[in-house]
């Protein structure tokens, strides 16, 4: 039996006012991928960094590179593929300041399924 796919696609936002999205479950949505992309919003003046959590109850921002540092989103308009994050239980956005409109990622991934 061959196997097929598709892309999928998820919305995570930042409400406006707010400084920290939904939390996205891995297992729920993109778990059976190999990554994901995060695609920004046309306007992102904020600053956004991504959040993980091993039991979606508690949050580490992550962090990569050498020197370590956190990881933030995409600048607006861009996008970038993360293949670690699907190691992570659940994902969040957390921006450094409220934001002054909704601010929405999109999130795509690749299921593969029978």
């Amino acid at each position: 039996m061959m196997s097929t796919s598709r892309v999928q696609r998820i919305a995570l936002t930042i409400p406006v006012g707010q400084t920290t999205s939904l939390p996205l479950l891995a297992w729920q949505s993109y778990g059976s991928s190999a990554g994901i992309m995060i695609h920004s919003p046309a306007s992102l003046p904020e600053t956004v960094r991504i959040q993980v959590s091993p039991n979606g109850v508690n949050w580490n921002d992550l962090q990569d590179g050498n020197p370590l540092a956190d990881v933030q989103v995409p600048a607006a308009t861009k996008s970038l593929y993360y293949d670690r994050l699907v190691l992570a239980f659940a994902i969040r956005f957390v921006a450094a300041a409220a934001v002054g409109a909704d601010r929405v990622f999109n999130i795509t991934y690749q299921e593969i399924y029978n």
